[in-house]
Protein backbone atom coordinates (compact mmCIF):
# COMPACT_ATOMS: atom_id res chain seq x y z
CA UNK A 1 0.00 0.00 0.00
CA UNK A 2 1.10 3.59 -0.81
CA UNK A 3 3.74 2.60 -3.50
CA UNK A 4 5.00 4.64 -6.54
CA UNK A 5 4.11 1.90 -9.24
CA UNK A 6 2.08 -1.33 -9.12
CA UNK A 7 3.34 -2.61 -12.00
CA UNK A 8 3.92 -6.61 -11.20
CA UNK A 9 7.52 -6.96 -11.86
CA UNK A 10 8.25 -3.71 -9.31
CA UNK A 11 6.20 -5.04 -6.53
CA UNK A 12 8.47 -8.30 -7.39
CA UNK A 13 11.48 -6.76 -7.11
CA UNK A 14 10.05 -4.68 -3.61
CA UNK A 15 9.40 -8.36 -2.11
CA UNK A 16 13.02 -8.67 -1.84
CA UNK A 17 14.37 -7.50 1.06
CA UNK A 18 15.86 -8.36 4.21
CA UNK A 19 14.70 -9.34 7.90
CA UNK A 20 15.60 -9.45 11.12
CA UNK A 21 13.99 -11.26 14.56
CA UNK A 22 15.24 -10.64 17.98
CA UNK A 23 13.06 -12.49 20.66
CA UNK A 24 12.75 -13.55 24.15
CA UNK A 25 11.10 -16.52 25.45
CA UNK A 26 10.96 -17.94 29.17
CA UNK A 27 10.31 -21.45 29.71
CA UNK A 28 11.72 -22.38 32.69
CA UNK A 29 14.46 -25.67 32.62
CA UNK A 30 14.48 -27.21 29.87
CA UNK A 31 13.74 -31.11 30.39
CA UNK A 32 16.57 -33.44 30.00
CA UNK A 33 15.07 -35.45 27.08
CA UNK A 34 11.84 -35.08 25.52
CA UNK A 35 9.21 -32.70 26.37
CA UNK A 36 6.56 -30.03 25.70
CA UNK A 37 6.75 -26.76 27.22
CA UNK A 38 4.71 -23.97 26.40
CA UNK A 39 5.71 -19.91 27.47
CA UNK A 40 5.54 -16.84 27.03
CA UNK A 41 7.72 -14.38 25.26
CA UNK A 42 8.26 -11.10 23.51
CA UNK A 43 9.87 -10.55 19.68
CA UNK A 44 10.46 -7.66 17.90
CA UNK A 45 10.60 -7.95 13.90
CA UNK A 46 11.96 -5.70 11.29
CA UNK A 47 12.55 -5.34 7.62
CA UNK A 48 13.27 -3.28 4.78
CA UNK A 49 12.41 -3.12 0.96
CA UNK A 50 13.75 -0.57 -1.54
CA UNK A 51 13.16 -0.98 -5.46
CA UNK A 52 13.35 1.97 -8.20
CA UNK A 53 11.88 2.73 -11.26
CA UNK A 54 12.31 6.03 -13.73
CA UNK A 55 9.76 8.22 -11.98
CA UNK A 56 10.37 7.57 -8.46
CA UNK A 57 11.74 5.12 -5.93
CA UNK A 58 10.41 2.98 -2.44
CA UNK A 59 11.93 2.68 0.72
CA UNK A 60 9.72 0.55 2.79
CA UNK A 61 10.44 -0.53 6.57
CA UNK A 62 8.10 -2.21 8.80
CA UNK A 63 8.62 -3.10 12.23
CA UNK A 64 6.88 -5.34 14.93
CA UNK A 65 6.31 -5.64 18.36
CA UNK A 66 3.81 -8.44 20.44
CA UNK A 67 4.22 -10.74 22.94
CA UNK A 68 3.88 -14.12 22.43
CA UNK A 69 2.54 -17.30 23.21
CA UNK A 70 4.53 -19.94 22.37
CA UNK A 71 4.99 -24.10 22.22
CA UNK A 72 8.18 -25.54 22.25
CA UNK A 73 8.41 -29.54 21.30
CA UNK A 74 11.72 -30.22 22.74
CA UNK A 75 14.50 -33.30 21.35
CA UNK A 76 17.55 -34.49 22.33
CA UNK A 77 19.99 -31.92 20.03
CA UNK A 78 16.87 -30.16 18.56
CA UNK A 79 13.23 -28.30 19.17
CA UNK A 80 10.46 -27.38 17.44
CA UNK A 81 8.31 -24.41 18.01
CA UNK A 82 4.75 -22.73 17.19
CA UNK A 83 3.77 -19.43 18.34
CA UNK A 84 1.46 -16.38 17.96
CA UNK A 85 1.01 -13.02 19.39
CA UNK A 86 -0.86 -9.68 18.85
CA UNK A 87 0.98 -6.44 18.64
CA UNK A 88 1.72 -3.49 16.98
CA UNK A 89 3.03 -2.95 12.86
CA UNK A 90 4.81 -0.02 12.27
CA UNK A 91 4.96 0.66 8.05
CA UNK A 92 7.16 3.48 6.64
CA UNK A 93 7.77 3.94 3.00
CA UNK A 94 9.85 6.98 2.22
CA UNK A 95 9.56 7.72 -1.47
CA UNK A 96 10.43 9.97 -3.90
CA UNK A 97 8.31 10.78 -7.33
CA UNK A 98 9.92 12.71 -9.59
CA UNK A 99 12.35 13.71 -7.20
CA UNK A 100 10.25 14.93 -4.61
CA UNK A 101 10.25 13.59 -1.27
CA UNK A 102 6.82 11.79 -0.21
CA UNK A 103 6.39 9.21 3.05
CA UNK A 104 3.78 6.94 3.64
CA UNK A 105 2.75 5.85 6.98
CA UNK A 106 0.69 2.98 8.54
CA UNK A 107 0.56 2.19 12.45
CA UNK A 108 -1.58 -0.47 13.34
CA UNK A 109 -2.76 -3.30 15.72
CA UNK A 110 -1.85 -6.70 13.55
CA UNK A 111 -0.72 -10.18 14.63
CA UNK A 112 1.38 -13.15 13.81
CA UNK A 113 2.08 -16.55 13.26
CA UNK A 114 5.49 -18.29 13.59
CA UNK A 115 7.15 -21.24 13.13
CA UNK A 116 10.66 -22.84 13.34
CA UNK A 117 13.20 -25.44 14.54
CA UNK A 118 16.53 -25.11 15.95
CA UNK A 119 19.24 -27.61 16.01
CA UNK A 120 21.66 -27.52 19.47
CA UNK A 121 25.29 -27.49 19.05
CA UNK A 122 25.64 -26.86 22.29
CA UNK A 123 23.52 -26.93 25.25
CA UNK A 124 23.43 -22.71 24.93
CA UNK A 125 23.76 -22.03 21.08
CA UNK A 126 21.49 -23.09 18.42
CA UNK A 127 21.09 -22.48 14.68
CA UNK A 128 17.54 -22.03 13.82
CA UNK A 129 15.22 -21.52 10.63
CA UNK A 130 12.27 -19.70 10.84
CA UNK A 131 8.94 -18.80 9.12
CA UNK A 132 7.01 -15.47 10.26
CA UNK A 133 3.75 -14.14 8.60
CA UNK A 134 2.69 -11.09 10.11
CA UNK A 135 -1.07 -10.06 9.40
CA UNK A 136 -2.51 -6.69 9.44
CA UNK A 137 -4.97 -4.70 7.29
CA UNK A 138 -5.62 -0.74 7.16
CA UNK A 139 -8.55 1.19 6.06
CA UNK A 140 -6.04 4.15 4.93
CA UNK A 141 -3.03 5.26 5.16
CA UNK A 142 -1.19 9.10 5.73
CA UNK A 143 0.84 10.61 2.66
CA UNK A 144 3.25 13.55 2.99
CA UNK A 145 3.96 15.05 -0.26
CA UNK A 146 4.69 19.01 -1.19
CA UNK A 147 4.62 19.72 2.23
CA UNK A 148 0.96 18.47 2.07
CA UNK A 149 -0.60 15.74 4.26
CA UNK A 150 -3.17 13.66 2.73
CA UNK A 151 -5.60 10.63 4.04
CA UNK A 152 -5.78 8.00 1.35
CA UNK A 153 -8.54 5.66 1.45
CA UNK A 154 -8.13 2.00 0.16
CA UNK A 155 -10.06 2.64 -3.55
CA UNK A 156 -11.54 -0.78 -3.57
CA UNK A 157 -13.04 -2.23 -0.26
CA UNK A 158 -12.15 0.33 1.85
CA UNK A 159 -9.67 -2.16 3.34
CA UNK A 160 -6.40 -3.37 2.33
CA UNK A 161 -4.23 -5.80 3.49
CA UNK A 162 -0.38 -5.35 4.69
CA UNK A 163 2.00 -7.72 6.17
CA UNK A 164 4.73 -9.72 5.72
CA UNK A 165 5.55 -13.68 5.29
CA UNK A 166 9.48 -13.86 6.01
CA UNK A 167 12.24 -16.69 6.15
CA UNK A 168 14.86 -16.37 8.56
CA UNK A 169 18.14 -18.07 9.96
CA UNK A 170 19.73 -17.34 12.69
CA UNK A 171 21.92 -18.49 15.46
CA UNK A 172 20.33 -18.44 19.08
CA UNK A 173 21.83 -18.36 22.86
CA UNK A 174 20.27 -19.97 25.44
CA UNK A 175 19.99 -18.19 28.83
Amino acid sequence: MGITLRDANYRQDLRQGVAWEADYWYTGQRPAGKGVKAGPGFIYQGSLYKAAHAEGSDKISMHYLAPQMGVFFFQRHYLFQLSAGVGYQLYANRSTVYGKPREVSMNKLACNLSGGGEYLLTPRWGVSARLDWVISSSESYRVEYHQEHYNVKHPQSGEGYFGRLSVLFGLNYHF
